[in-house]
């Protein structure tokens, strides 16, 4: 009986340990969800902000000027701004450098 309630004893903390490393796997999971879904609608909206802009931009599509302008704004606003955003990666600027020396040298060595 003793071995018996050892043995039971074992198995339930060995299920217990089970259910806390789901219970935090869940958890971990849950969370990895709400951030998803928060930069989700953080795409929403700057995909509405844009969408709104070009649609303002389009009430001056019959003045040349105004049209002009509002898109070099556009421009500015979302182009320029990922591009400031996209400068940090240094790696694939070196890796884009290391493609065109190796072509430029296929170039001059096929030539």
């Amino acid at each position: 009986m003793r071995q018996e309630l050892k043995h039971f004893n074992r198995v339930n903390q060995n299920l217990a340990l089970i259910v806390d490393d789901l219970r935090m796997r869940q958890e971990g999971l849950t969370n990895e969800v709400k951030i998803l879904r928060m930069q989700l609608d953080d795409q929403e909206n700057y995909k509405r902000k844009f969408k709104d802009d070009v649609f303002e931009v389009l009430h001056h599509i019959t003045d040349f000027k105004k049209l002009k302008a509002g898109v070099i704004r556009l421009h500015k606003k979302y182009v320029l701004e990922e591009v400031k955003n996209e400068a940090g990666d240094g790696d694939l600027h070196r890796e884009y450098a290391n493609k065109r020396r190796y072509l430029e040298n296929n170039v001059n060595y096929l030539r």
